[in-house]
Formats: C-alpha cells, structure tokens, sequence
C-alpha cells in the first residue's frame, strides 16, 4: 500500500474527515458511496487489501505519507477523522484522552465517592495515583484538573 495509491482509490476530504470511493474496490461498491462502516468499538473502518483498515489510519497515511502507530481523536468522536482532529500520540498519551467510564457516577473523570460519603480523586492508568480525599466534590474535581495540567492532558 502506498500513499499514491491510496489518493487514487479513495477521495480524503481533510476538512470533514469524510472518505468516498473514487474507484470501487469490488463489484459490491458504488464510485462515490462512502468509506467504510462503524465497527463495535465505535470506529469507523474498511476492508482494503485483504485486510480491515481504521479510516483514521487511512486519512493519515493519505496526508503523511505513512502508517502511525497510535492516533488520537481529540473529541474522542471516534467517526470524526478530520486533519484537525487527528493527532499521532503514544499509547499513554492516547489513554489521558479516554471517554469517561460508563460506570462513573460522579460525571468526571478520576473523580468517586467513597463509603464514608467523602469524595476522591485519583489520575493514571497502570500506575495510578491516588489525589486524596476531599469534603466536596468540587474539592476533589479541582484535584483532579490540577493534576491533569501538571501531567500534560488534554
């Protein structure tokens, strides 16, 4: 797969993040028909070359020239694959830009209550680390942004 070849097969526009077939890959497509569908993470993705292909792989790889490792939705929109909201980040740096966690009561990120009616807040994925514990959820939300800016999150 090259970067030329990928212009001729498939129409990026970097402003909306929107992908159309400029050739159709099989008898099945339609030139013009969109680019992909949504899979059961959220993603929207294709079959090219044998192989399924994130479109956020294939818009990077259309405007760099090059396959990245990790690439980040800034939104967390997980179908918006313009040139600006798409960063290469590390696996790290990807994980500080998570949704927050369905089973999250409190509405934010690293932000809980504890049994005593306390709240806390922690930061971190595999090394977590734990912020304290507070009288007031605004006490503990306050934590937790600190936190973020000291540690580079979005």
């Amino acid at each position: 797969m090259t970067q030329i070849l990928l212009k001729e097969l498939i129409d990026y526009n970097e402003i909306t993040g929107s992908m159309k077939w400029k050739i159709s890959p099989n008898c099945n497509v339609l030139v013009g028909s969109d680019v992909g569908s949504i899979d059961k993470k959220g993603y929207m993705r294709t079959k090219l070359f044998g192989r399924t292909i994130k479109l956020h792989h294939i818009a990077w790889f259309i405007m760099y020239g090059y396959m990245p490792v990790e690439i980040d939705h800034k939104d967390r929109n997980k179908t918006n694959n313009s040139k600006v909201n798409l960063r290469e980040v590390t696996h790290t740096e990807n994980m500080k830009n998570l949704n927050i966690s369905k089973a999250n009561k409190s509405g934010h990120k690293g932000v809980y209550q504890i049994k005593s009616g306390r709240w806390a807040s922690q930061i971190g994925g595999k090394n977590r680390e734990y912020l304290g514990s507070f009288e007031t959820i605004n006490e503990a939300i306050s934590a937790r942004k600190e936190a973020e800016t000291k540690k580079g999150y979005l």
